[in-house]
């Protein structure tokens, strides 16, 4: 199986010293044409490091830039970049080695698809992947209708068609949570359709630094309940789908520790 097409990882990143190299490292022996990095007015040694990866490597940009926010700061990776997939990845999370040939591949040879994602688990702190070694290739499972229920697709994990991306506006520079969840609710709503590999494919890393949604909970539970209800309209649902809303609003309102335990052991 062989990649098809130029693929261009973005990377946003904000005061994330400790992580950044791992994630950016975890791309670097991959396919990618190019790795841009946009670093959204970080005031701690981020800078620095990434200053390093671009001297080593070529492949890598970085884009400095006073804080833009995170909608903003995407969009303008997306417009850096010249692949015809995109491939973001978030700046404490860490791919596979496989990922990025095998999601190219997969979006390559289904031409009904605007975004294939994996499976992720979650690392903790300081953590290092262990990876699970793969049989064989794993399946791929159309989530559109998903959308209806939450969010079934990994931002970090995340390979995009790059002028579909463009043709539905790209991320939302207003928002202020849900970035990815808009955007596919929108690429669903233009016929497009989203597809998941069978695979635990991204590590997500929980650590303390994660405070953005502890510190606009309930601003953040009020986006989750507006953009699911954009995604019911979008791709139906029923009663299963407008009821679960109460169930993503108990979760959100359980405890930020009983959360990442949960997620630890899913």
């Amino acid at each position: 199986m062989t990649t098809e097409g130029r693929v261009s990882v973005i990377c946003t990143v904000r005061d994330e010293e400790k992580h950044v190299r791992d994630a950016i490292s975890s791309v670097l022996a991959q396919p990618v044409t190019e790795i841009i990095v946009v670093d959204d007015g970080s005031t701690d040694a981020t800078s620095g490091v990434l200053r390093e990866i671009a001297d080593a490597d070529p492949r890598v940009r970085v884009v400095t830039s006073p804080p833009l926010g995170r909608g903003a700061a995407l969009r303008r990776a997306v417009r850096a970049a010249h692949g015809d997939f995109i491939v973001n990845i978030d700046a404490d999370d860490v791919i596979h080695p496989e990922w990025i040939r095998l999601g190219a591949t997969f979006l390559a040879g289904n031409p009904a698809m605007a975004v294939v994602a994996a499976h992720a688990h979650y690392i903790s702190g300081g953590e290092k992947v262990q990876w699970l070694q793969m049989e064989g290739t794993p399946e791929i499972r159309d989530v559109t209708a998903r959308l209806a229920f939450y969010n079934p697709i990994v931002h970090s994990s995340a390979v995009m068609r790059r002028t579909v991306i463009e043709a539905v506006g790209g991320y939302e520079v207003a928002r202020r949570f849900h970035f990815d969840y808009d955007l596919w609710v929108r690429l669903a709503r233009a016929g497009w359709r989203l597809g998941v590999v069978d695979a635990p494919l991204v590590a997500k890393r929980l650590h303390a630094g994660q405070k953005f949604e502890r510190r606009h909970r309930l601003a953040y539970l009020r986006s989750s309940v507006i953009t699911q209800t954009q995604a019911i309209r979008a791709v139906g649902g029923g009663i299963g789908a407008w009821a679960s809303i109460v169930g993503r609003l108990g979760w959100g309102l359980l405890p930020h520790s009983v959360r990442m335990t949960v997620r630890r052991h899913w």
